[in-house]
């Protein structure tokens, strides 16, 4: 077998008294995180939180203890002063890597979300906790606190976690002589594909299976905005990871998933794992001259549920018959959504032509499933998330802008319009690699999906069309 990055073994130390006393304040923490980050990820009944550094919540000095966060190894890891940083505040967190460590319990984690994320099957290890979703996403801003020269042999890595060094997915962001490099890991399962849990033959054995490490991009030492967007969907080889850079969706993978599922090293616990923090680890060579300097992170957030939509208004992302408040069309979650965002649909039928011009996933209630497995009869609102208009236009549109898009799970009934529409149609580009899977499309008026502009590497797979209902 290969060598692994090796995340297992790892030492269940403690991070902080933070998470015994989080159990007893989810549902306030929260209320209190949705009304502050609304703003920035505008999620409809979510755990989230903002975090910019600043006082009073956050102190100069070590971040261990403050606000939730834990650091309880010897690393240089601080809230500091950032040195004017352009779209910063007055402080910032500030990493280095001048001492490094093979471990994980000790090292620098975010204050946890009241609510964890992951695949129904998930483990958390007690670690977290709430009401389980399906989305996580990480937003921050990063910069060199040398931005006018190179820190040689400055490295370190972030990674959606739980509490433990568990994780999920991985950047990491190292300084070379060209600017900053930023390396996305995932673990990719080849064929032959593992089956059951523990299937260390199939699934971490054969045909290649293992990490990759990829070098997605080369940055400035200048403030750049880096975003993670996970979506966990049970079921092996089918999490997605997207990596935002600055707006623009440079790497879309998978998750960690399989090398726990899978995995003999991991056989104490062959389940993926949930996640609800942010682990920034510091491992391998140590470089004592960056202590003081480093990487400054700022202006971060972390959500655990996508933007949820019912057509009655009321919904959470884990209840579509709950009676919290929520969008009621598709279009105005688009509208109210940036790229990488997730927005999930539940039952109803809604009666909208629809634009897209951003990247997202936009999730139906049917999402995951083989449409043609499941298509019986007259589309049912009950169970599932039926567009349809009277207006003879598309029922979706892509736009410039749309590209990478992923669009599951739905019914569109009706639409189009004979030699210049579909249901779904694209009518500016380019649309490269968008998605379409695990739709019925039924009723249409000349195609189902009419893609007559430019586009690349685009997936249609797993739909039913019928034109005759």
């Amino acid at each position: 077998m290969s060598t692994k990055l090796n995340p297992g073994h790892r030492p269940q130390l403690s991070t902080f008294n933070w998470r015994q006393f989080q159990a007893n304040i989810r549902s306030v923490a929260c209320i209190l995180s949705v009304s502050i980050t609304l703003a920035l990820f505008l999620v409809v009944g979510a755990s989230a939180q903002t975090i910019t550094f600043e006082s009073p919540a956050y102190t100069l000095g070590n971040i261990n203890g403050q606000d939730g966060w834990s650091k309880t190894g010897p690393f240089d890891s601080a809230v500091s002063g950032n040195g004017g940083t352009a779209g910063f505040g007055a402080q910032s967190l500030r990493i280095s890597n001048a001492v490094t460590s093979g471990s994980f319990g000790d090292m620098t984690f975010s204050r946890p979300l009241a609510n964890e994320a992951g695949e129904s099957s998930a483990t958390n290890g007690g670690l977290s906790g709430g009401t389980r979703t399906r989305f996580f996403a990480v937003q921050f801003t990063l910069a060199s606190a040398v931005p006018g020269a190179q820190q040689p042999g400055l490295a370190m890595s972030i990674a959606p976690d739980r509490g433990d060094g568990g994780r999920m997915s991985y950047l990491r962001f190292e300084d070379q002589a060209t600017g900053i490099h930023v390396f996305f890991d995932d673990y990719q399962d080849l064929a032959p594909f593992g089956g059951a849990n523990g299937d260390d033959a199939n699934g971490c054995n054969a045909g290649g299976d293992d990490f990759t490490d990829i070098d997605i991009a080369t940055l400035t030492r200048t403030p750049h905005v880096i975003k993670i967007v996970m979506t966990f969907i049970d079921g092996p080889r089918n999490d997605i990871v997207q990596i935002y850079i600055d707006g623009v969706l440079v790497k879309t993978g998978t998750s960690w998933e399989d090398y726990y599922r899978f995995c003999s090293e991991q056989i104490a616990d062959n389940n993926t794992h949930t996640v609800d923090s942010l682990l920034m680890r510091t491992a391998g060579t140590a470089v004592p001259a960056n202590a003081g300097f480093g990487y400054l992170f700022d202006n971060m957030t972390l959500v655990s549920s996508p933007t949820v939509v019912d057509d009655d208004g009321m919904a959470t992302p884990t209840d579509c018959d709950a009676v919290d408040p929520a969008l009621n069309t598709i279009q105005g979650a688009i509208n109210a959504s940036s790229g990488g965002d997730v927005i999930k649909v539940c039952p109803g039928t809604y009666s909208e032509n629809l634009t897209l011009g951003k990247t997202l996933t936009i999730l139906g209630a049917k999402a995951g499933v083989d449409a043609r497995g499941r298509v019986a009869g007259a589309p049912n609102p009950a169970v599932e998330s039926i567009i349809t208009t009277a207006n003879p236009l598309s029922l979706l549109d892509l736009n410039t802008g749309s590209a990478d898009s992923i669009i599951d799970g739905f019914t569109f009934s009706g639409g189009g319009n004979t030699g210049v529409q579909g249901a779904i149609r694209s009518s500016t580009n380019p649309v490269d690699r968008v998605v379409i899977r695990n739709n019925h499309m039924v009723g249409f008026k000349d195609a189902a999906i009419w893609l007559s502009r430019s586009g690349i590497d685009m997936t249609i797979s797993q739909n039913v069309m019928d034109g005759a209902l």
